[in-house]
């Protein structure tokens, strides 16, 4: 290992830029979300506990990725480093961040025509499918991948496109607001199956390479035992399990929504009365001699 990289401590590692973007960002949203900041907003209501936290964990998972270590060992060393970045940005924090925007903040921007017109083109099925997957076969092109990696505003614009769309993607599944609502539990469950295909074909081409095809990494030091050919299959094989861990994910927690809704519909069976036939005459009869 490098010895400016063993030198560098943990707290060394943290990167204020990154950290004096998320922090105010995260102040804003407990303040809209509190009795003082919703009130300035049209059918604003209290914002459950666990949507709040969900929310405040996708920004943690974007500092995780962008604000520390992993960030160090992305910028100029691991190829599995870097696809770890963008499988958290964008299999993690992209979910959670919709899961945590309450309705009542979202559809003020959907007030507004241009905006209006923006979202609801982008989070359309087939869009934001089709948007994420070019833009995870561009992140993995390997002109593109050195581009990024030797330009920091292109790595910058690349990282924002990709939460872009991510959350595109995502919409579908875990939209908040009716303005532009979620699918139908069953055409969802089927979304998120069919998005599986796009998502590991590319990351398939990576894994099979029997050689290196990302030029910047043939003078940058090896870390952990890892050659450049198995850091590139590692870091293709570990964005496509955060891939699918996050997709069967989100099928497992629909399908029991349904099943729950479902279960809730079915009429609840009346009890059966129990007919007890009246005693014949010569029964009694013969109890009374």
């Amino acid at each position: 290992m490098p010895e400016a990289l063993q030198q560098l401590t943990w707290v060394q590692w943290v990167e204020p830029d990154v950290l004096i973007s998320l922090l105010p960002f995260a102040a804003a949203y407990l303040w809209v979300v509190g009795p003082q900041g919703r009130k300035h907003f049209r059918g604003s209501a209290p914002v459950p506990a666990g949507q709040l936290v969900a929310f405040l964990i996708g920004l943690a998972f974007i500092y995780v990725g962008f604000g520390g270590p992993l960030d160090v060992l992305a910028d100029g060393y691991l190829f599995t480093a870097h696809m770890t970045q963008h499988a958290l940005l964008t299999m993690v924090s992209a979910p959670l961040l919709l899961i945590g925007t309450p309705a009542w903040l979202v559809e003020p921007l959907l007030d507004w025509r241009p905006t209006r017109g923006i979202v609801t083109f982008l989070t359309r099925p087939l869009i934001g499918s089709a948007f994420f997957a070019i833009m995870l076969c561009l992140s993995i092109w390997p002109p593109f991948y050195d581009l990024t990696e030797l330009s920091p505003p292109a790595h910058f614009l690349e990282h924002a496109f990709y939460l872009i769309a991510a959350l595109a993607l995502w919409w579908p599944v875990w939209s908040q607001t009716e303005r532009l609502p979620r699918l139908q539990p069953i055409k969802r469950m089927l979304y998120l199956f069919l998005n599986t295909l796009p998502m590991i074909t590319p990351l398939l081409l990576v894994i099979f390479q029997t050689h290196p095809i990302y030029p910047y990494y043939d003078h940058t030091p090896r870390l952990f035992g890892l050659t450049q050919l198995g850091d590139q299959q590692l870091g293709a094989n570990v964005m496509a399990v955060i891939m699918h861990i996050s997709l069967i994910g989100s099928f497992a927690v629909t399908f029991i929504q349904w099943a729950r809704s479902e279960r809730a519909l079915e009429p609840h069976p009346r009890p059966q009365l129990r007919v007890v036939p009246p005693l014949h005459p010569d029964a009694g009869g013969a109890r009374r001699s």
